[in-house]
């Protein structure tokens, strides 16, 4: 009878270690605001940023994407604009010190800003407290920190325990501490999605000592809604103070439509053409060359 017990206690002592290996390997990650602190370094900084990409937009409706071309700036470390223009409008997404609006066709939009502008949060925000404080308000909470793997990755997950995909986290990898999943689950933030909504931050390279994702995949419900491919990034222009100035854009635009979501047939507006002329004037002074490295520039578009 020795035997049998002996085989017993050793097997009992074999899986209960084993048990505790798993159960105890959250117990060495670090705290969300050290990761955050590791993020924030890795990502450098800078004054200013301008992107120029091509962002695709897919439809079940249609065969092909929709591709547009869309400008970033981002003035660091909490204004933020976007504008994209096509052949039916215009729409413009700005925001600045904490506030936010959207414009189309030189109207204020029915929502001030979308769940996919939230892309922009983890790569504006630089500092580690405002970056711990925008993902408490899309709902990630930083108490809970794991570690997960996905697509041969290695990460820290922060807001969930791995593999609990149900409620909002980012992931940011183990080696590099670059972000590189933000994952919304229900309603995050008020505005109005009831579907997981899920970023992929791909393809980082650094902008004069910047890093930045030269791809990224936005996906609803697991499936691919929006891509954007990073056309040139140049750091450190001059933006004119006006173009993040939302008291004064709000004063400017045309009154509020409470149907307006998505650009119409009309023209743009008089009032932004000089704005678009500037900055397209940019986009041209930086034409994208493949055989020119990311640029670091002190020239001003005013």
């Amino acid at each position: 009878m020795r035997t049998p017990r002996l085989f017993v206690y050793f097997a009992s002592a074999i899986i209960a270690g084993i048990f505790g290996l798993y159960t105890n390997a959250d117990a060495y990650t670090p705290s969300a605001g050290k990761i955050f602190d590791l993020t924030v370094n890795a990502l450098g900084t800078c004054e200013r940023l301008f992107v120029s990409q091509k962002t695709a937009y897919y439809y079940e409706s249609r065969p092909d994407p929709v591709i547009v071309n869309e400008t970033l700036m981002y003035r660091f470390p909490d204004q933020f604009r976007s504008e994209m223009i096509t052949g039916s409008g215009q729409r413009i997404h700005i925001f600045s010190e904490g506030k936010a609006i959207t414009l189309i066709n030189n109207k204020p939009a029915y929502k001030s800003s979308s769940i996919f502008d939230i892309f922009k949060d983890i790569l504006l925000f630089r500092t580690s407290k405002l970056m711990s404080r925008r993902l408490k308000a899309v709902g990630i909470d930083d108490s809970t920190v794991s570690l997960g793997r996905f697509e041969g990755k290695s990460a820290f997950v922060i807001g969930a325990r791995f593999p609990d995909m149900s409620c909002s986290q980012i992931w940011i990898e183990k080696n590099g501490s670059l972000p590189y999943r933000l994952i919304l689950s229900g309603d995050t933030a008020g505005v109005g999605r009831d579907r997981p909504v899920e970023f992929r931050y791909l393809d980082w390279r650094s902008v004069k000592g910047v890093q930045y994702p030269f791809k990224l995949e936005i996906y609803e419900n697991e499936i691919l809604v929006t891509s954007a491919n990073v056309e040139k990034a140049v750091a450190n222009p001059s933006f004119p103070a006006e173009l993040f100035d939302i008291p004064a854009i709000k004063e400017k635009a045309a009154p509020s439509s409470p149907d307006l979501r998505e650009p119409s047939e009309d023209s743009i507006p008089e009032g932004l053409d000089e704005v678009r002329k500037t900055i397209e004037d940019f986009r041209k002074r930086y034409e994208f060359d493949h055989s020119d490295e990311h640029s670091e520039e002190n020239e001003s578009i005013e």
